[in-house]
């Protein structure tokens, strides 16, 4: 009789927790912070417990031109509601809400912004490589790069190294100078979002993410996505030269 009672109350407290685990989640994916170990832990989730997932309609990125107004997805199952959005997007509230639940929890991640330059510009060079074939991009990419950005990241029409964390959090290009604008902004970013992840503290942001959303510890265990070894030199002050050229995301960085 015991050994049926206590059955009976581990299965009540089962089903009490998976009924309070988060099904809403809205992720701001921004690239190169980690974001698609996070993208994976979350889908895995929606896998897993059938979450209706807010998805593009072509390829795997919602919105990736600040220009472009509208969102081009697979439309809603019938009788269903989106509950989850994980995939690439410039970042409107606005929007986010309009897709998502009233009780959504918000996230999104940040990492160093030097060192997230340096995976984008790593990951993404074939984009500047046609303008960096020199002796100085042979020895150092980075370098090169940085002291003259102008030449090389200009005709670039979204730019994923100035400033490009700032942009995925939706600041408008229009304003990428505008400090003062942007310290404003900032205030309302924090009042969206209920955790914002660093990547130099990803273990404990996991902890944080995991009771935030009341999922099981299994469902927020990961493998690495992405990440790369680097084989590129830079000089000494171009974490400097990268933090004139880039102050908003160093500003936001610290923010969080």
């Amino acid at each position: 009789l015991l050994s049926f009672y206590h059955q009976q109350i581990m299965l009540k407290l089962s089903r009490y927790f998976q009924q309070q685990a988060r099904r809403h989640v809205g992720y701001l994916k921004v690239h190169k912070t980690g974001s698609g170990t996070i993208h994976n832990i979350i889908a895995r989730f929606a896998l897993k417990h059938d979450v209706t997932v807010v998805l593009p309609f072509n390829g795997i990125h919602i919105l990736e031109n600040q220009n472009r107004m509208s969102w081009k997805l697979l439309p809603v199952p019938k009788d269903h509601e989106f509950e989850m959005l994980f995939n690439h997007v410039i970042f409107k509230a606005r929007r986010f809400r309009n897709y998502l639940p009233n009780d959504t929890i918000y996230i999104a991640s940040v990492r160093n912004p030097f060192r997230q330059f340096v995976s984008a510009f790593t990951y993404f060079k074939s984009m500047y490589v046609q303008k960096l074939r020199t002796n100085s991009f042979h020895s150092s990419p980075i370098h090169a790069f940085l002291t003259n950005t102008s030449a090389y990241d200009s005709s670039i029409r979204f730019s994923l190294t100035h400033n490009s964390m700032a942009r995925d959090f939706g600041y408008p290009a229009a304003y990428i100078d505008d400090i003062s604008l942007f310290k404003k902004y900032l205030n309302k970013l924090g009042d969206f979002f209920h955790l914002v992840v660093v990547l130099e503290r990803f273990d404990e942001s996991m902890v944080v993410l995991r009771r935030l959303l009341n999922w099981s510890v299994k469902e927020v265990l990961y493998i690495e996505i992405n990440k790369q070894k680097y084989n590129v030199t830079y000089h000494q002050d171009d974490s400097t030269l990268h933090q004139k050229w880039s102050q908003l995301d160093y500003i936001l960085y610290d923010f969080f």
